[in-house]
């Protein structure tokens, strides 16, 4: 029928022409067979007649529309729809067609969908609407709708999922690698993996994952997994990485995703385990262990300490200590920790230091201290082993008293030189002991030498050369 329209709008034939062809009740019949609906309104939009197909009569109720206004069955949006066709169709060529969508209300809370072609029927006064069903169309246009967002919501789902995939394969620090079983290739792995074999994540993806060892077959991997599969069993398989040469372990446990067969294996690292024991072994004996040790930062910071060291200085809890500087415990504070920290960045290590150990309240207690640098760790720290050896010390000054044989000595002189020289003799002594001693416990270090013994470096290089003592070693400045 709108062919038919069209037709005779591009030709400009008026409407009695058509009528001389079709009889009225022909063009009804073929109206009522071209369309669900027709509506005949007049210029301000009420209902003269209305016809529908039953379907469309029972949920619309047309039977109630005859002398209604159109706009009553109509949703906000179809009425400034219907006022605009009415003000434009009334303003054109009476010939003038148009077509429009208009949404009807389904007892106030749906709507039925319905596109109309409007003219007028040669009456200035009336209007006709031919309409078309779309509620089919709007059925089948909601349901690809929510496919979509099904679509959309399963999308995120699966983003979400792998995000938490991704970030646990990042996160972990044990080598973990996906591999086909079939064919033996990787599929995933993570960096530590990655690392393990020294290659990128990017590169081994597509691999053979038994070529990345220096003794294993794919075949003879994949088949013993098999076997123990059928047991319902995975045995770890120790082996060799080809490229880093690491012993290690494998753990492999198999599964099925979206019907492929996969293997997931887990790879330990044996040389990391060694190390985790002897870790946990250190930890023991620093934690339980009887001479005092503290481990400081590369400036002598003290970042913990053990009980027998809290004990020794008479403090109730490491929370006191850490964070200071060792030179607070120490007899004579900064000459001392210099001596340590130096002696040990040169060497390594300071085998034996023999100084005093401040206590809490004021007390000293003799010690010995052992020096090891830590290259390993992120600043370079120290750690300091001390041994209480104020016991000794008291075995040694009650081993060794002033005997009368030594007083009758220095008794002999009196009389045989003056008592300037006897003094200066002694003094002389005294003096290259205790410039001997200094550069025997700073390991050469004059300057630490001459800070320990209050004197300037150019005091001690006199001294030095008074008892001839400046070649002694060779010892540095």
């Amino acid at each position: 029928m709108r062919r038919n329209v069209d037709s005779r709008t591009s030709s400009n034939a008026s409407s009695e022409e058509i009528g001389s062809g079709l009889a009225p009740q022909k063009i009804a019949h073929i109206l009522a067979a071209s369309s669900d609906i027709q509506i005949i309104i007049d210029s301000v939009g009420m209902i003269k007649a209305v016809s529908a197909e039953p379907q469309l009569t029972d949920v619309l109720k047309t039977g109630d529309w005859s002398g209604s206004d159109l706009r009553e069955s109509l949703t906000v949006e179809s009425i400034t729809k219907l006022e605009s066709l009415l003000d434009h169709l009334a303003n054109e060529n009476p010939d003038a067609t148009r077509s429009l969508e208009l949404n009807h209300l389904i007892g106030g809370k749906s709507d039925c969908p319905i596109r109309y072609v409007a003219m007028r029927t040669g009456d200035d006064e009336e209007l006709i609407l031919i309409g078309q069903n779309l509620t089919t169309v709007a059925d089948m246009q909601q349901q690809l709708v929510k496919a979509q967002q099904a679509l959309d919501k399963d999308y995120e789902k699966y983003r979400y999922v792998d995000t938490r995939y991704r970030a646990i394969m990042d996160a972990s620090t044990e080598p973990l690698v996906f591999a086909e079983s079939a064919s033996g290739k990787i599929i995933d792995l993570n960096d530590a993996a990655a690392k393990l074999f020294a290659g990128t994540r990017e590169g081994l993806i597509g691999s053979s994952f038994g070529q990345q060892f220096s003794d294993m077959q794919r075949q003879e991997f994949f088949s013993g997994l098999d076997r123990d599969r059928a047991a319902h069993a995975s045995s770890p398989v120790d082996t060799t990485t080809l490229r880093t040469n690491r012993a290690v372990r494998i753990y492999p446990t198999s599964m099925r995703a979206a019907g492929e067969r996969l293997v997931l294996c887990r790879i330990e690292l044996l040389d990391d385990q060694a190390r985790s024991t002897m870790d946990a072994a250190l930890h023991g004996l620093f934690e339980a262990g009887s001479d005092a040790i503290v481990l400081a930062d590369a400036r002598g910071s003290i970042n913990s300490a053990n009980d027998a060291f809290l004990s020794l200085c008479d403090i109730s809890d490491d929370k006191d200590v850490n964070g200071k500087s060792f030179a607070e415990f120490l007899g004579r504070g900064g000459i001392d920790l210099k001596v340590l920290l130096e002696n040990a960045s040169r060497n390594g290590r300071m085998r034996l230091y023999a100084t005093k150990l401040a206590s809490r309240f004021g007390g000293q207690i003799s010690v010995e201290i052992a020096t090891t640098r830590l290259a390993d760790t992120p600043d370079s720290g120290f750690a300091f082993v001390i041994r209480d050896t104020s016991r000794l010390e008291g075995m040694r000054e009650t081993s060794a008293p002033v005997t009368d044989e030594a007083m009758r000595n220095v008794m002999e002189l009196v009389g045989s030189a003056p008592l300037r020289d006897i003094v200066a003799a002694t003094t002389d002594v005294v003096e290259r002991m205790c410039i001997e001693t200094a550069v025997e416990l700073t390991q050469n270090n004059r300057v630490a030498a001459a800070e320990m013994l209050g004197l300037s470096r150019q005091s001690l290089y006199v001294k030095l050369r008074k008892f001839n003592l400046q070649n002694k070693n060779a010892m540095p400045d």
